[in-house]
């Protein structure tokens, strides 16, 4: 029992210990946002609530209450901004309307957080965006990679489909390819479990909050292999995947892709399950990618 006790302590103290360097990270971030962005924007006011909410709030509520409960407590506590539409900083020119939390989240990822490192996207390129929602990051791949290049906007829910074909429309984009279906490992039909959140649908039932009775519609989905033959494009520069934990599936569906575009830049969000991320490591590596981890957990290949 005492063995029990110490490895159970041992897993919440690394679990913690953990969480501070993510959370540090953040706030580091967050201090640079402040120089670019300035304090009161609406983008920086809005993610130094939410981080407080986070590193102060939730750890405690976590353990005295649980984590459902807890992050519907923060949740609650977080009060979107008013803005609808955010335009993206100097020198870009595009905008995103945004209609709930999640899309601020993903206005976040890009200008705050970093974690698809933006500086890394030139024109002409070609980007697969696996998981658009409602276009966050394909606006800002559509607009740096320029019309010699192309946008593959990947996102099987319906209301956030729409809502990504009008930020490709209210920017007036004609590089993108928009495709409402999922990406597998395999070609057919599967059931996609919808999230109280807009950003958290999923193909796995416990990763959308819900239980296995619960709300889902049925989708296609495709090998990425199987997309982009349909779209006879062979070259990808970019392969960018935050996909609710079907991320090792989709991988697999993309291995001829990977293995014909060898100098790929993967970025792979492997934080939805415990050991996602040795998974996409282990099947990246088989295919001789090297890669690390962000301290957001992204997997990257360098």
């Amino acid at each position: 029992m005492t063995d029990i006790l110490m490895k159970n302590n041992l897993s919440l103290l690394t679990k913690a210990v953990r969480w501070l360097k993510i959370k540090s990270a953040e706030f580091e971030r967050l201090l640079g946002a402040v120089k670019r962005l300035g304090l009161f924007s609406a983008l920086v006011r809005f993610r130094i609530l939410e981080l407080s909410i986070y590193a102060l709030i939730y750890p405690i509520t976590r353990i005295a209450l649980g984590r459902e409960r807890a992050s519907k407590i923060c949740e609650s506590l977080i009060k979107t901004p008013s803005l609808t539409v955010f335009p993206f900083p100097h020198p870009l020119t595009s905008k995103l309307v945004i209609k709930d939390h999640g899309g601020w989240s993903v206005a976040m990822e890009i200008f705050i957080n970093d974690i698809y490192q933006k500086d890394t996207i030139r024109k002409g390129m070609n980007i697969v965006d696996v998981g658009a929602h409602i276009g966050g990051h394909t606006v800002f791949f559509a607009e740096k990679t320029g019309n010699a290049g192309k946008v593959i906007a990947i996102e099987p829910e319906s209301k956030n489909y729409e809502e990504l074909l009008g930020n490709i429309h209210f920017n007036n984009f004609k590089n993108v390819i928009p495709i409402n279906a999922a990406l597998s490992d395999q070609n057919g039909v599967e059931k996609l479990y919808i999230s109280p959140s807009s950003a958290g649908h999923s193909l796995l039932p416990e990763l959308a909050k819900n239980s296995k009775t619960s709300p889902f519609i049925k989708i296609q989905v495709k090998k990425l292999d199987t997309l982009l033959e349909e779209l006879h494009i062979k070259k990808i520069d970019v392969l960018k995947i935050d996909a609710e934990g079907a991320e090792l599936r989709i991988l697999k569906g993309a291995k001829r892709t990977l293995e014909n575009n060898p100098h790929i830049k993967i970025f792979v969000a492997s934080y939805h399950y415990l050991g996602e991320i040795q998974e996409v490591q282990d099947f990246l590596g088989r295919l001789n990618f090297k890669s690390k981890v962000s301290p957001f957990d992204i997997v990257i290949t360098t």
